[in-house]
């Protein structure tokens, strides 16, 4: 995470963009995980941040950590099969 931070610090010296993915399918085979986002070419980077570095083993799809954020959205919230009575918090 402080890696993270860093990054974010130099932001404006960097070239080109700092992606965050987050994926929540790691619990049901991580099928549209990490993974899935790169082949569908919907992540792209030089180099990657890891952000639970607790072997020494090369970093895998799959690997967990944790990133624990406080995050306010606005938006009305509805039933899966009635998003449109609902606002969406992200778009």
């Amino acid at each position: 995470m402080s890696a993270l931070v860093a990054s974010l610090r130099a932001l404006e010296t960097l070239p080109g963009s700092v992606v965050l993915a987050l994926v929540p399918d790691e619990e049901t085979g991580g099928e549209k995980g990490t993974g899935w986002l790169v082949e569908q070419g919907l992540l792209d980077g030089d180099a990657c941040i890891i952000g639970e570095p607790s072997t020494i083993y090369a970093s895998f799809v799959g690997e967990k950590g944790v990133c624990w954020l406080r995050l306010k959205a606005r938006g009305k919230p509805a039933h899966g099969s009635l998003p449109m009575l609902g606002v969406n918090a992200i778009e």
